[in-house]
């Protein structure tokens, strides 16, 4: 059975929802976010062979600029969004001293949610 890269946004939005939530489960948040909008994203590129990717972590960049480079609103909008979520899921990892998480959170989440409209869209 393939994992179901949606279940990472519900379990973002279920960490969001807790009671008081801490800056853990918040940076964590953002982070399933990211990883659930892109591997959806990556999924859909490599099965409609726009894209080959190797697995790699330079993957995250070739998926980002393929939609960045494109001319359709909706196709760049889509880059600009992973973008945006990738750089917050870098700073949910690397940058201790960000405290309004639960702002970011609810942003990626949205952000997301966003990304995989548009993919419908399409």
């Amino acid at each position: 059975m393939t994992f179901q890269w949606q279940d990472y946004l519900e379990l973002a939005k279920r960490l969001v929802n807790e009671d008081s939530p801490n800056e853990a489960v918040l940076r964590s948040a953002v982070s399933r976010a990211y990883y659930a909008a892109f591997n959806i994203v990556a999924q859909v590129l490599m099965l409609k062979h726009e894209l080959v990717l190797a697995g790699l972590g330079e993957d995250h960049a070739r998926v980002i600029n393929h939609f960045l480079g494109s001319t359709d609103t909706k196709r760049h909008d889509i880059g600009v969004l992973l973008r945006h979520l990738r750089d917050d899921r870098n700073k949910a990892d690397y940058v201790a001293s960000i405290s309004y998480w639960e702002f970011i959170a609810q942003l990626n989440i949205g952000r997301a949610d966003r990304v995989l409209q548009f993919l419908k869209e399409l």
